[in-house]
């Protein structure tokens, strides 16, 4: 048997709107997508009439499932797990349905509860964010969890009918009904008070969808959903606009799939009278969910509490590096160059560390841009977007990114003065000792760096002046500019 960082899990999500399979490459800190599809069947449209699953939406659902088992057993899947919300959860048909699912695909259905689902959710959104302290709210097709997550701790949860299909059963209603049934909802959850001040956390694809619009529109320079944030002010201003617009209006926005588009209004909504009610502080996006809190609650307790973005940072440098280990004597022979560097920034440099190596395959012309694009746009959790911005510009810099580029310019434009000088630093650190090595670890520890009040001194052994020769004064020169001092090379007996 594969072990456990190595299995495939395939995680089969029987939602109101879309039936959708992923398999994660290992049941591990950092989920790793290894296959990713969703088909929309539309199975919560229909309730409102017989509160019965329509056959037609049934029927795609089963073909959809079918090819889905067929993937599953030409992928060897080691585990499956298959689970169905709101929509089935709902259907006075649900027993027939699984039953039907059963003989056709052989998948063993789970119908979760409302609490379960609540649960869920909220540990998906810990997979994204580590320790997370708000409200929690996954809105599905059908149904709407609110989850209270206090220091990473699920407290009080809701399971609430009032997801964009279940209101849009009703066509005949106005806006200002649809408006009142929510609003009546989330009055009935007096715990939601508790979000004052606090993040509120956007799970659901939906409100990942909503937020596209508003990075479309601002012109935001990273496409990354996860932890994309908004005061919670400008959210609700901004998804009170999208509630007033007709689907048809947002239709030309071609990243947004049909389906998304004509429930975004409804969402939207639900969306404002989230945030005015909690009085949230933020709004924060999770990419992370349902199906993430599932493989969450599989992990072994000391495996949680690994940080995801480092994982993320160490399974690339295994799979691209020449010398993993070389991460650890880096920092350690950075260490004097970042004297008082608190916590958050040592993370971003560690994380820096790790990824120094992932470009050293490509094309010299490339690597830098590679590099770049690995760190800002890859699939990463448990990390913000200026720490994205922070570690881009760095490893654009040590591969030799010109510093005038348009990648420079986007990773800025998140970046305060000071986060810059940084990741400059810790680019040109890397660039130095990248060279100095060759990739090994073994002139890290002969040699070191030290600061004085006028020179930035590169202290090596006499026997092994050798490796200063080539490039390497260069590069002592353009980190010691940084650091307003003058390069010197001291040989040591």
């Amino acid at each position: 048997m594969r072990h456990r960082t190595d299995q495939l899990v395939a995680v089969v999500d029987i939602g109101s709107n879309s039936v959708r399979l992923v398999v994660y490459k290992g049941l591990r800190r950092n989920p790793i997508v290894f296959f990713n599809e969703r088909v929309i069947c539309g199975l919560g449209a229909s309730l409102g009439q017989g509160a019965k699953l329509a056959e037609g939406p049934v029927e795609m659902a089963l073909k959809t499932l079918d090819r889905f088992a067929h993937l599953c057993n030409d992928m060897k899947v080691d585990q499956i797990h298959v689970v169905a919300t709101a929509a089935v959860r709902n259907a006075a048909n649900r027993d027939q349905f699984v039953g039907r699912v059963h003989a056709r695909c052989g998948f063993e259905v789970e119908v979760l509860s409302g609490e379960e689902e609540a649960r869920f959710s909220a540990l998906g959104a810990l997979t994204g964010f580590p320790g997370a302290d708000g409200i929690v709210g996954d809105m599905g097709g059908g149904s709407l969890e609110l989850v209270n997550l206090v220091n990473g701790e699920p407290q009080e949860s809701i399971s609430l009918p009032i997801g964009p299909l279940s209101l849009a059963e009703h066509p005949t209603k106005a806006k200002k009904q649809h408006r009142q049934t929510v609003r009546a909802a989330l009055k009935d959850v007096p715990w939601l008070a508790k979000g004052q001040g606090r993040p509120f956390y956007m799970v659901g694809g939906a409100w990942r969808a909503l937020a596209r619009l508003h990075m479309l529109g601002t012109g935001y320079p990273l496409m990354v959903h996860h932890a994309y944030e908004l005061g919670s002010e400008k959210m609700r201003d901004f998804a009170k606009g999208v509630s007033r617009q007709h689907p048809s209006r947002l239709a030309p926005v071609r990243t947004i799939s049909s389906g998304r588009i004509r429930v975004l209004p409804l969402a939207a909504m639900t969306l404002e009278l989230c945030l005015k009610v909690t009085k949230s502080s933020i709004a924060i996006v999770s990419a992370t969910g349902i199906r993430e809190g599932l493989l969450y609650d599989r992990l072994p307790e000391d495996v949680r509490d690994d940080d995801p973005y480092l994982e993320a940072c160490l399974d690339l440098a295994n799979e691209t590096g020449r010398f993993p280990e070389h991460a650890d004597s880096l920092m350690d022979w950075l260490d004097p160059l970042f004297v008082g560097e608190d916590a958050a920034a040592r993370r971003v440099r560690r994380a820096c560390c790790l990824m120094s190596d992932i470009s050293w395959r490509d094309h010299a012309d490339f690597r830098a841009a590679h590099a770049f694009h690995r760190a800002f746009e890859g699939h990463f959790v448990g990390v913000s977007h200026s720490e994205r911005a922070q570690a881009a510009l760095a490893l654009y810099l040590c591969y030799g990114g010109s510093q005038k580029s348009s990648e420079v310019r986007r990773a800025t434009s998140l970046l305060g003065a000071d986060e810059i000088d940084h990741s400059r630093l810790i680019g040109f650190g890397l660039r130095l000792g990248q060279l100095l090595t060759g990739g090994t670890a073994q002139p890290l520890k002969t040699t070191r760096l030290e600061i004085t009040d006028h020179r930035l001194e590169l202290r090596v052994p006499e026997d092994d002046a050798a490796v200063t020769g080539g490039g390497v004064k260069k590069r002592l020169a353009e980190l010691a500019a940084l650091l307003g001092r003058k390069p010197a090379i001291v040989k040591e007996t």
